[in-house]
């Protein structure tokens, strides 16, 4: 039965008995999925400097229409740049994890296949989380 039929029908008709006399439907009753949340990959230091409120556009070759509070994932790679590798090392920022969360308000065209990420509100999680789902280069689902 389509979903499309099931409002067309009367809601006594959505069941019938079965031979021990409990009702029995005539389609599937989909399961909850578990709360997922939209997760934002980006290379560690860069990560640190958004929770810190010091970086507030991330700037990416892709247009983005995601507004609203994504969770701030610290990639795995570390920078290419030897100077802020030292920093990072010296500082021994956690990278693999979900650090906190923040907003995306808006979104910028500086030129062709350049878009700043406005961002805004960046929040600290106590400690680090894992992922649950597998970190993708830009947003994921965890």
């Amino acid at each position: 039965m389509k979903v499309g039929d099931m409002k067309n029908r009367a809601r006594s008709d959505l069941f019938e008995r079965d031979h021990s006399g409990g009702k029995r439907y005539d389609f599937q009753v989909k399961k909850k999925k578990a709360c997922t949340r939209r997760a934002l990959s980006i290379r560690q230091l860069f990560a640190e400097l958004i929770l810190r409120g010091e970086k507030k556009v991330e700037y990416r070759s892709r247009i983005t229409h995601v507004r609203g509070k994504v969770l701030l994932y610290a990639a795995k790679p570390q920078t290419d740049h030897s100077l802020l590798r030292a920093w990072v090392k010296a500082a021994k920022l956690p990278h693999g994890v979900i650090l906190g969360s923040m907003e995306i308000v808006g979104c910028k065209e500086y030129g062709p296949d350049d878009f700043g990420w406005l961002l805004a509100n960046p929040t600290r999680l106590k400690r680090p989380v894992p992922p649950r789902g597998k970190p993708q280069p830009s947003f994921f689902f965890t």
